[in-house]
């Protein structure tokens, strides 16, 4: 008894090119797509010079001088590739602390050095 294989897949693909594409017998695999990847982000040279920062937007929750770190509600910051949230962040220069207080709207700007998020910038928003 002969038995025919059939291709099933791609019209006017061979059995052979359809099997380098991945198809154990001549079917196409279907094309997965991975999930949406984080930027990288931008090595600490980089942040060291602020270069891709852009200003991001926060409310103040805390100061606290003597320990040189503010606490922000924070929107996206596009260039550490982090998403909205509430977290603490130090400050390359204590005297940022100085014009801000709780419940102040803000724009700043942030960089990761050697680990740490800090602050390079801060704006006072309306």
């Amino acid at each position: 008894m002969l038995v025919a294989a059939a291709v099933i897949g791609t019209p006017g693909v061979s059995p052979a090119a359809a099997q380098a594409e991945g198809g154990a017998t001549g079917t196409r695999q279907p094309e997965v797509q991975d999930e949406p990847r984080r930027e990288a982000r931008g090595t600490g040279q980089q942040a060291a010079r602020g270069d891709d920062s852009a200003m991001s937007e926060a409310t103040v929750r805390k100061v606290d001088i003597e320990a040189r770190k503010i606490t922000l509600r924070h929107g996206e910051i596009q260039n550490l590739g982090m998403g909205a949230m509430t977290m603490v962040f130090g400050v390359t220069d204590p005297r940022l602390l100085q014009q801000v207080k709780a419940d102040d709207r803000i724009r700043f700007r942030a960089i990761e050095r050697d680990g740490r998020l800090l602050v390079t910038e801060i704006e006072k928003g309306q």
